[in-house]
């Protein structure tokens, strides 16, 4: 039984096929400090600031070669996608 990728080389054997794996991730920080240390008897004064800040990852990798290829990208969106698939 022919893979997939068997089956194309043998359709198309003058052109070369890449056969990559692509996934993305989001890494980042939501900065919400609930609890902190203090004499008995004080109410401590602890600022909160919602700061949200995410950098997502896209990186596609060949498993024959290894060779494999990342951006760092400002969002997870169309956009951004396609300017990855375009490198």
């Amino acid at each position: 039984m022919k893979t997939c990728v068997e089956e194309k080389l043998c359709i198309q054997d003058t052109k070369r096929i890449r056969l990559m794996f692509q996934d993305e991730a989001g890494f980042g920080r939501i900065n919400k400090p609930k609890y902190c240390w203090c004499s008995k008897g004080i109410r401590p004064s602890v600022p909160c600031h919602h700061i949200r800040e995410y950098r997502y990852t896209y990186g596609a990798v060949e498993p024959m070669t290894g060779e494999s290829f990342f951006m760092i990208m400002p969002y997870c969106n169309t956009e951004c996608m396609n300017v990855f698939l375009n490198e």
